[in-house]
């Protein structure tokens, strides 16, 4: 059986187990954070802890948890790739060359003449003459790009509005789709 911290819900054990179960709590507590003493007691009942620090790991020692009883792994988020999530925004409009104050509208996409992409061009054309701050990216590639992209873009005048990124893959692909604000099909 398995628990978290902090929630005062300590599902109290004796010698480690509830039952025949035995308890393993998991403790994402940071090492620099006051211990509740409730928390404490039931970190001391279990039959391991698992946390995922070293100052985590030092702090409940520290507090009179058995060392043997404290596993410590690797962290459950990567909290770098949150960070550059949340970052991708900046880093593709800066990168593409995108205005900061443009809502980001994106399609991913072969370049094909099925696609109707005609009709997104005269939905930006719309959008464009009443003034709203759209700005749409093209991810993907194909034979027809010339004809169904570049050109009728040029022909509507929303060059200024629109960016064909191209081909992507790996980091690039997934931090562009993810700075996208809405995607159509």
């Amino acid at each position: 059986m398995s628990t978290g911290n902090g929630n005062g819900q300590n599902g109290r054990s004796r010698e480690g187990k509830v039952g025949d179960l035995p308890v393993v709590r998991l403790w994402f507590g940071d090492g620099r954070s006051d211990l509740d003493r409730r928390d404490l007691a039931a970190c001391i009942e279990s039959a391991a802890v698992v946390t995922f620090s070293e100052a985590a790991t030092r702090q409940l020692e520290d507090a009179g948890v058995d060392a043997e009883r404290l596993v410590r792994t690797g962290a459950p988020l990567d909290i770098g790739s949150l960070r550059a999530l949340v970052e991708s925004d900046r880093s593709v409009r800066r990168d593409l060359g995108l205005p900061e104050d443009r809502f980001l509208v994106g399609i991913v996409a072969r370049m094909q003449l099925h696609r109707r992409f005609e009709i997104l061009w005269e939905a930006v054309r719309i959008l464009k003459e009443r003034g709203l701050p759209l700005h749409v990216v093209v991810i993907g590639r194909g034979t027809n790009q010339e004809i169904v992209g570049h050109t009728p873009v040029r022909e509507l005048g929303l060059q200024d509005c629109v960016t064909f990124a191209g081909y992507l893959r790996g980091a690039d692909y997934a931090t562009t789709v993810a700075a996208l604000q809405a995607q159509v099909f």
